[in-house]
């Protein structure tokens, strides 16, 4: 089903389409011979790897050389342009190769651990993606699939969840529960007719609307982390390249954003990067700017 909205999917002044739909694409930040040095790069350091293996983490650790590209001046001022000029990237680099999540969203972890600041209105935190060849749509999956607007809904898939875990953990069924377990059984032949509305399944009723945003190498994807996304689905076309991205998270530089960052720490498996400017993580590879609109 495709996205009933009506809206582009390319940044242009941005900030607006960000706001009311959770997700952007700026386009051709990154040349088609930058696209071509970062997938060299990206596929040498999964030639040390095992056949089976999908992450490269530190990324800018691993393969140093990729700095001067993906630390770009129009990456930031696009990022500085939707955040604020001072804002913060909160999470190491990470490589994906062949990887294709499925539909989720990425405060669904600290909802389900009984945390809210993603909630806070000043929250912005994105996730960032440089997506290294086109996305066809499904079926030839380079990219994202979206749920516009799911950034300001609630997460229907992690409650449902809490609430089988809540079932499951209970020494003998409720009353509550097995009234709902007997309705469910009832309702079942009517919700596979699929009439709006009747959808009984939480995650069938928030990605209904979806789009998968057609991204072409060296554009950027960024989505709000309470936006329900997923990888487009891939594996129909053997012409396709392999499927390359690369993933960091950044925020305005405000109280939600630290703690999120705060987040990270406590739960995280592995170390966390601490925040840091593009200013800053420019200055590490000698690139000396004002702000990420320098020039």
């Amino acid at each position: 089903m495709t996205a009933s909205l009506s809206m582009p999917d390319v940044a242009d002044g941005s900030h607006e389409h960000f706001t009311r739909f959770g997700f952007i694409r700026f386009t051709q930040l990154f040349s088609a011979t930058d696209i071509a040095r970062l997938r060299d790069i990206c596929d040498g350091l999964f030639a040390q790897q095992s056949a089976d293996e999908q992450f490269v983490t530190n990324l800018l650790v691993a393969a140093p050389e990729l700095a001067p590209i993906l630390l770009s001046l129009p990456l930031g001022r696009a990022l500085a342009d939707l955040l604020g000029d001072d804002f913060v990237c909160l999470d190491e680099f990470v490589l994906h190769r062949g990887f294709y999540a499925r539909w989720h969203k990425d405060t669904s972890s600290p909802e389900n651990r009984g945390f809210d600041f993603f909630w806070d209105p000043t929250f912005s935190v994105i996730q960032v993606a440089v997506y290294l060849q086109d996305n066809g749509g499904p079926g030839k999956g380079g990219g994202l699939d979206v749920v516009p607007g799911s950034h300001v809904l609630e997460d229907y898939a992690a409650a449902a969840a809490r609430k089988r875990a809540a079932m499951e953990a209970a020494p003998t069924p409720s009353l509550m529960a097995r009234a709902l377990s007997k309705a469910t059984r009832f309702l079942e032949p009517i919700r596979r007719l699929d009439l709006p509305g009747l959808r009984a399944d939480p995650l069938e009723r928030m990605t209904g609307n979806r789009q998968s945003i057609m991204s072409r190498a060296g554009d950027v994807v960024a989505f709000n982390l309470r936006t329900m996304h997923r990888a487009t689905p891939g594996g129909s076309d053997p012409n396709a390249p392999h499927k390359l991205a690369i993933f960091f998270t950044a925020g305005p530089k405000n109280r939600s954003t630290y703690a999120y960052s705060e987040w990270l720490k406590a739960y995280r498996d592995g170390p966390v990067t601490p925040p840091a400017s593009w200013v800053e993580l420019r200055a590490r590879i000698g690139k000396d700017d004002a702000t990420p609109g320098s020039t």
